[in-house]
């Protein structure tokens, strides 16, 4: 027959089994969000949609060799069968930003998009603008990697669009994406 103190015993272990088991179940969930569940492209930039407009992978590309070297790089995308679209400008609270693209190269025509920054991919070379689209940033603040600072895309149709965008530096030694900059190695 078994002691009490072998039953205490018992239930202790069989209490430490379910806890070590209830601990190893949760961990399995850990950085797992069912409701994001699904596959997204491997980008640093923020993606957003807002009505037949997409925005897609929009991030502040900065070139450290140049003191105002600050890019904001996106693709616009419209989504629209039927309806043409403009993107006007873009503005921020703590930023300046210099849209410059050749004559009609901000129209999106329905199933069309446009796209600033490096790398810039065009299939179809004739529909590809001569000159490319660009955005420079002068910042009002210092901002820090990893932050985001939010910008208003301002279209003739979708009107303005928010997006939240990453502040992203490569360091040195790290592989650095198509079209992106690293900082300086250290001297």
């Amino acid at each position: 027959m078994a002691t009490p103190s072998h039953h205490h015993h018992h239930a202790r272990l069989c209490a430490a089994i379910a806890a070590a088991v209830s601990l190893s179940a949760a961990g399995c969930g850990a950085g797992q969000q069912t409701q994001t569940s699904s596959e997204v492209a491997a980008v640093n930039g923020s993606n957003v949609e807002s009505g037949a407009i997409a925005l897609r992978n929009v991030f502040l590309d900065v070139d450290p060799a140049e003191p105002n070297g600050v890019e904001l790089v996106f693709t616009a995308i419209n989504t629209s069968d039927l309806q043409p679209d403009r993107l006007r400008s873009i503005t921020s609270e703590t930023a300046i930003v210099t849209l410059t693209a050749p004559p009609g190269a901000l129209d999106l025509a329905p199933g069309t998009a446009v796209a600033a920054g490096a790398p810039i991919e065009q299939l179809d070379v004739r529909a590809a603008p001569d000159q490319p689209i660009t955005a420079a940033v002068s910042l009002d603040t210092a901002i820090r990697p990893g932050l985001t600072t939010s910008f208003l895309f301002h279209f003739d149709r979708a009107g303005a669009i928010e997006v939240k965008v990453p502040f992203d530096v490569v360091p040195p030694g790290e592989p650095v994406p198509a079209g992106r900059h690293a900082l300086p190695d250290p001297v």
